[in-house]
């Protein structure tokens, strides 16, 4: 009896067993087979390799180079603290660091990124189970800092965060790959397993309109002059006014917390606003002309003191007064003779000339916190404000807005948008070429004629002397601004602090470059446009000259070239302080210097 009982419950189990064998291989077989095949089976992303950044000649500014990243899958580590120390050994970081990653409850864990090939190859010979070293390449700029706040910044996973590289991210990225292998319990790669590869899809290329010669050369000339007069930083623009393209970008502020001079990660020429002084008298003096209200025929009324409702603007330097030609008052820089052109003009018809030259608006550049600059609505203007506006104070601009008003009367009346993206290069080595640059005409071409002899005589015998190019005919206008501060024109040092600007182009017929020049807060004693910033100004358009052959100057020596596309202090003029009329945030010119 008992036997037969045995042999029933042997019986009954092995049925079970058979039944339960053969439902694995049939109903639920497929199911076991992937949970197993999950186990062994992993995936690697494969980063593309990021489209470079090239000047117009072809010089790298960012580019990547192949670097190994060291990974672990904890689940096949074998003997953490041993391995822990042999990779914290070659790597010179903490063993303990390292076992946390080997011991972690996950299946992925970085030990190293982007390390030096050489030491990824012996952590290879190694062959520590649970441990990889696949590619992963990083950004480099071979010129260091140069044009950092033009170029941008990547973070460690190769993504845009700053500059262009932020605002090409999607063409500069290009599409990840993927490597599948199966593994077996070890962690080693099956031979005859399965295997999968995708291969990624390399970012394509930004040729720009930078030259990086000149580049180079504007940013050394601003830390030069920086820290010559005590400054806080600098700022310049060098373009070809006929086609927009930008040819220099330039930045550089003081690190507060170490007082070094150094190129900005931010680019301020595009991202600042600041009040910008008599440059301003550039625009006023040619929406006169234009609507006919002065002429250089006649004279403008230039007191050394004017009485607009119950504020006093003042000239720089008291000269008796009288009636000054239009010559006079722009190349000695008149104050009150301006205003009195703006009063001719009226409200309405200045705040409209302020808008077609493009203040207010932004450039079209489309880069990362780009400003736009503010100018206030009629509607909201104070008795006061005409005087102010007019000669460059309670109105806001950045560096390159203001180039781009001088441009105008460089291009024959017209307002040419600026251009920093050349082409891109898809992935085959094709170039696409950017959209033709907006174009519209602001000034008749007998206005913007006139303007010019009014400029050239600015730099022949006026305020901006020192910005003189030899060979070449300079036309432009200097400006010096008085910094606003919350509650009026006083620095948080209890000082008043200016803005020297000097802009213009060169030569004065058919400009092939013009350039401006900005110093923030210049304390050497000079701090006028004329004496801090048409030195400069002179210095990096002499180089841009020579680097670009014009004017009979040999081509400069300093790598390839892209040939451009056919087409003193005394009586410098100061503008004087009118509160309510402010309207640079203060943070704006307050914060450079800032990490």
């Amino acid at each position: 009896m008992r036997l037969w009982a045995f042999t029933v419950t042997v019986v009954a189990a092995f049925t079970i067993l058979a039944g339960r064998v053969l439902a694995l291989a049939t109903v639920g077989g497929e199911r076991y087979v992937e949970r197993g095949l999950a186990q062994a089976v992993r995936s690697t992303i494969l980063a593309a390799d990021r489209g470079d950044i090239v000047d117009r000649n072809g010089n790298a500014l960012a580019t990547s180079v192949p670097m190994r990243t060291v990974y672990a899958d904890p689940k096949f580590v074998e003997h953490p603290d041993r391995t822990a120390a042999r990779l914290a050994e070659l790597l010179g970081g903490e063993a303990d660091r390292i076992r946390k990653v080997l011991t972690a409850d996950n299946r992925f864990g970085y030990i190293a990124r982007q390390i030096d090939p050489a030491v990824a190859a012996k952590i290879e010979r190694l062959r520590l189970p649970g441990v990889y070293v696949v590619e992963e390449p990083a950004r480099v700029r071979p010129g260091a800092d140069s044009a950092i706040g033009v170029i941008g910044l990547t973070d460690i996973d190769s993504n845009g965060i700053a500059g262009l590289e932020l605002q090409y991210q999607d063409e500069l990225a290009g599409v990840p790959g993927r490597l599948t292998v199966e593994r077996d319990p070890t962690g080693r790669i099956i031979p005859a397993g399965e295997r999968r590869f995708t291969p990624p899809v390399p970012g394509r290329d930004l040729v720009l309109t930078l030259d990086r010669s000149i580049q180079d050369h504007a940013e050394a000339a601003l830390r030069r002059q920086v820290e010559a007069v005590g400054a806080k930083a600098g700022m310049a623009v060098v373009m070809v006014p006929g086609t927009g393209e930008l040819l220099a970008m330039a930045s550089v502020d003081r690190d507060r917390r170490t007082g070094e001079i150094r190129v900005s990660p931010d680019n301020m020429v595009v991202t600042n606003v600041y009040e910008p002084g008599s440059v301003m008298k550039v625009v006023t003096v040619s929406g006169a002309l234009e609507d006919g209200v002065v002429s250089t025929a006649g004279c403008i009324p230039a007191p050394d003191s004017l009485q607009i409702a119950n504020k006093t603007f003042t000239e720089y330097k008291p000269h008796g007064g009288g009636c000054w030609p239009l010559a006079d008052v722009i190349a000695k820089s008149s104050n009150t003779a301006s205003i009195n052109v703006a009063l001719r003009l009226g409200n309405d018809r200045l705040y409209g000339w302020f808008k077609r030259f493009g203040l207010g608006s932004a450039s079209g550049l489309g880069f990362p916190n780009e400003q736009r600059g503010y100018v206030r609505p009629v509607e909201e203007w104070w008795s006061t404000s005409i005087g102010s506006m007019a000669i460059g104070q309670g109105i806001s601009v950045t560096p390159l807005q203001l180039l781009l008003a001088v441009n105008v009367v460089a291009n024959d009346g017209e307002w040419v948008a600026p251009k920093l993206v050349d082409a891109i290069v898809d992935e085959r080595g094709r170039r696409h070429l950017s959209r033709p640059v907006r174009r519209r005409r602001v000034l008749s071409e007998k206005t913007a004629a006139t303007m010019r002899s009014l400029l050239s005589e600015v730099v022949e015998r006026g305020t901006g002397e020192a910005a003189a190019v030899s060979g070449l005919t300079v036309c432009g206008k200097t400006g010096t601004a008085l910094k606003p501060y919350d509650g009026g024109y006083v620095g948080p040092e209890g000082r008043t602090e200016y803005m020297a600007t000097f802009a213009g182009f060169t030569p004065c017929e058919g400009a092939r470059i013009s350039a401006i020049v900005v110093i923030d807060d210049p304390r050497g004693g000079a701090y006028t446009g004329g004496a801090v910033s048409a030195p400069v100004w002179s210095e990096v358009v002499s180089f841009a000259a020579r680097r670009l052959a014009l004017g009979g100057y040999a081509t400069e020596v300093d790598g390839p070239v892209r040939a451009l596309p056919t087409l003193p202090e005394e009586g410098e003029d100061v503008t004087p302080t009118v509160s309510g009329d402010r309207t640079t945030p203060p943070r704006a010119v307050a914060a450079r210097g800032d990490d």
